[in-house]
């Protein structure tokens, strides 16, 4: 797990290739408390993931090329103890499966609303 002192904010990175989805939830986590990054697909997430710790990463599972599902699945084999949280508005009972075999920690589902994603950051970051 990401180290996470008492005093600093938590590091997150948003992946989706949607701007104003990136944006949004940019602009949402940063009010929350957190540092964020944000990324249009994969290679910029792995770029980004190679460069700096993530206390969290939030994946849309549907995006061009790598989905979100390969792309957690990637980043559970490599960097293990990023907690993966993947989002969608077209979720199928199968891709949840599917997503916590690939190590996914939690699914929020769009239209993303502040509640539920503060509920998802105490849960998994200020616990």
């Amino acid at each position: 797990m990401p180290s996470h002192r008492e005093d600093a904010k938590p590091r997150v990175m948003v992946v989706d290739d949607e701007e104003p989805i990136r944006r949004m939830m940019g602009n949402l986590l940063r009010k929350l408390g957190c540092t964020v990054d944000t990324a249009d697909g994969s290679d910029a997430a792995t770029r980004l993931l190679e460069q700096d710790d993530y206390d969290m990463v939030l994946v849309d599972v549907v995006m061009p090329g790598v989905d979100g599902l390969e792309l957690a699945e990637q980043m559970h084999r490599q960097w293990p103890e990023t907690r993966v949280v993947i989002m969608s508005g077209k979720a199928k009972s199968w891709m949840l499966g599917e997503a916590f075999n690939a190590g996914v920690i939690d699914f929020l589902c769009k239209p993303i609303d502040r509640e539920q994603l503060q509920h998802l950051l105490h849960r998994f970051l200020w616990n």
